[in-house]
C-alpha cells in the first residue's frame, strides 16, 4: 500500500508547489484518481487501508470545480490522513533486498511481468541476464544482401 500512497505524496506536493492549480498531473488530478484508485486497492486488502483510499478518493472529487482555498483545505487534509493513517516503515532506504516496485518508474503491472521472469527484488532484477541479443543496427534492404551472407 506504501507505495501507491507515496506516489500520490509527492503527486499532492507538487500540486502544492504549484499553487493549487490543479496542474500537477495532465488533465488534473480528477483525471488521476480512478487509476490511482484501482493500484492502491490492488496493493492491500487491509480494511483501514481501503477506507482511507476511498476517504482520499472522496476527498479529490469535484477538484477542478473547487475554489484555491477548498483545494489547499483538500489537500492539507488528504496529507495528514496520508501521514497519520498510513503504517510508518521503519526503513534505512532502499536495498537490494527491497521489492522492485521501490524502483522508479516500476509499477505493479510491470512488476506482475517481471515476477514471470523470477524477478522479484532488486538483486533479481541485477542478476537477470538477456538470453540473446538482436543487432538490428546492420540491417540491409533486400537489393543489398548477397548470396552467403
Amino acid at each position: 500500500m506504501a507505495f501507491a500512497f507515496e506516489k500520490l505524496g509527492k503527486i499532492l506536493s507538487l500540486e502544492q508547489e504549484q499553487g493549487y492549480r490543479n496542474k500537477a498531473v495532465i488533465g488534473g488530478l480528477e483525471r488521476l484518481v480512478p487509476l490511482w484508485q484501482k493500484e492502491a486497492r490492488e496493493e492491500s486488502s487491509d480494511p483501514q487501508h481501503l477506507q482511507l483510499v476511498e476517504e482520499v478518493v472522496s476527498l479529490l472529487t469535484g477538484y477542478g470545480e473547487k475554489d484555491p482555498q477548498a483545494r489547499e483545505k483538500a489537500i492539507k487534509e488528504i496529507m495528514s490522513r496520508l501521514t497519520g493513517g498510513e503504517p510508518q516503515r521503519v526503513s534505512a532506504g532502499i536495498d537490494l533486498d527491497s521489492p522492485i516496485t521501490k524502483l522508479r518508474g516500476i509499477s505493479t503491472v510491470y512488476a506482475r511481468r517481471l515476477e514471470r521472469l523470477g524477478v522479484r527484488t532488486i538483486r533479481d532484477l541485477l542478476y537477470l541476464i538477456p538470453r540473446r541479443h538482436d543487432d538490428f543496427s546492420k540491417l540491409k534492404t533486400i537489393n543489398q544482401l548477397e548470396y552467403g551472407e
